[in-house]
């Protein structure tokens, strides 16, 4: 019998609960940790706590994915606004527990699809592919955290042509996003009927829906597709477009006022990524608009 059984970590995150609602609904059958409880009833989906920080041997990982075929590794310490992560977090969580996983997928031969980030590119000015050339720095943080396991994954499949895969998406987004992103206080601010004043110079931004990276995740298991991937969208936003498209949801539209700044636009714009990779070796393709994204969350729904 085919098994149809995946682990992930992290599912009770915006991007994990994406994962568990479309894999769901393709029949798999669904292992998910995190430290927060995901109250899912469904008997195709089993449910286990866990603090990856405390994880320090392989075997602790071999009790909760004994018989999965694949794992998304999308569980990681973030940076929040409520929530104060220090380097020592960045460490246990995000490097020394994903280095465990990792060294357990490739002993038991398991297919690991690693949620690494277009913020391991760093600052650049340019549309960049899967060969730009990474370095690492000292400072542990979110992003370097991410960056170490990214080029960690990348020597393990040179050296042992693992069947690991890292996909880079840009700046997810979906139902579930925390209240301090920009995309959710520019929504409430529309339910609310409240002015929008911005500040100009705007960067344009690449995002991508969550149910479309679910979609990559999807067609690299089915197809077996291993290495780097970039996963985003054509087209970039502003805060100002994206303002605009929130409030063509408004029961009654909202004014936007936008002032201009004396500051300089440090960056044209923010994870400029190029998807031609994806789109030619995975067949996939984002399917999701700004427009259609920000309505699903309007309506609290993931797709």
């Amino acid at each position: 019998m085919l098994n149809r059984t995946i682990g992930i970590t992290g599912c009770s995150g915006m991007l994990g609960r994406h994962l568990l609602d479309f894999f769901l609904k393709r029949k798999y059958e669904l292992v998910g940790t995190s430290r927060t409880k995901v109250n899912i009833k469904n008997k195709r989906f089993k449910w286990k706590k866990i603090d990856l920080s405390l994880i320090k041997n392989e075997s602790d990982y071999n009790k909760l994915f004994k018989n999965v075929f694949a794992i998304i590794h999308a569980g990681s310490a973030v940076p929040s606004n409520n929530i104060k992560i220090t380097k020592n977090d960045y460490f246990r969580t995000n490097i020394r527990a994903s280095k465990k996983l990792i060294n357990f997928a490739k002993k038991n031969n398991i297919h690991l699809i690693f949620i690494s980030g277009a913020i391991i590119y760093g600052n650049i000015l340019k549309k960049v592919k899967e060969n730009y050339k990474i370095n690492n720095s000292k400072v542990l943080n979110y992003e370097n955290s991410k960056r170490v396991i990214d080029l960690y994954l990348l020597r393990m499949i040179n050296k042992y042509s693992c069947k690991f895969t890292i996909l880079r998406p840009s700046s997810i987004y979906g139902k579930g996003l925390k209240d301090d992103k920009i995309i959710v206080r520019l929504i409430n601010k529309v339910k609310q009927g409240k002015k929008i004043i911005l500040k100009s110079p705007f960067e344009k931004i690449n995002f991508i829906h969550a149910n479309d990276v679910a979609n990559a995740i999807f067609l690299c298991l089915i197809k077996k597709k291993y290495g780097v991937f970039n996963i985003g969208s054509k087209k970039l936003y502003s805060i100002k477009d994206i303002a605009k498209i929130c409030n063509n949801f408004a029961t009654k539209k909202v004014i936007i006022k936008v002032n201009k700044s004396r500051n300089k636009l440090m960056l044209k714009t923010r994870f400029n990524i190029s998807i031609n990779h994806a789109i030619k070796n995975l067949g996939w393709k984002p399917k999701i608009s700004m427009s259609r994204g920000i309505r699903l969350i309007f309506k609290n729904k993931y797709c």
